[in-house]
């Protein structure tokens, strides 16, 4: 915010229109409504003067105010860039999260690719093995019953090991 800010709060404030005040200080109401649309901080010093003695405030009190308005502008700008840092640092880490996640489907394309050979190498060595042709989902089917076999055979030795002597 600025001085038209700051302008518009003294003027309601004094319950006084724009034109009101333009009547008492000789300033232009199109100067007054210029710097209430603009809310420009940049005000000449006689223009300042005129609007203080007009509405009874001590100039000091005036540039007080102008500069209380232009600290929190300050301090909303730095907000503001460390609200821009800190987002832009949660972007980096997003891209990075992207990026890995780029390769790790790249891998589990390339994993599925070579699941796809050896489905078809199996199928191929099972024809040669007995001379039967598979599809596709009974050598899936082959595939999960050695597993299953595999995993009993494997508990089927754990218990061989650990309480065979019982």
């Amino acid at each position: 915010m600025g001085f038209g800010t700051i302008l518009k709060q003294l003027l309601d404030q004094h319950d006084m229109t724009i034109r009101q005040l333009s009547e008492k200080t000789g300033i232009s109401a199109n100067t007054l409504y210029a710097i209430t649309k603009r809310d420009s901080s940049n005000v000449r010093s006689d223009i300042l003067q005129k609007i203080a003695f007009a509405l009874d405030v001590p100039i000091e009190v005036l540039i007080s105010m102008i500069n209380s308005e232009a600290r929190e502008t300050a301090n909303e700008l730095t907000r503001l860039e460390q609200d821009y840092y800190e987002k832009q640092k949660e972007l980096s880490v997003l891209k990075e999260g992207y990026q890995e996640s780029q390769k790790l489907l790249a891998i589990a394309e390339e994993v599925k690719c070579r699941q796809q050979k050896g489905r078809g190498m199996l199928a191929e060595a099972l024809y040669l093995l007995i001379g039967q042709k598979f599809c596709e989902s009974e050598v899936d089917t082959i595939i999960q019953t050695a597993k299953i076999l595999k995993s009993k055979n494997q508990i089927a030795n754990y218990v061989d090991d650990n309480f065979a002597n019982d």
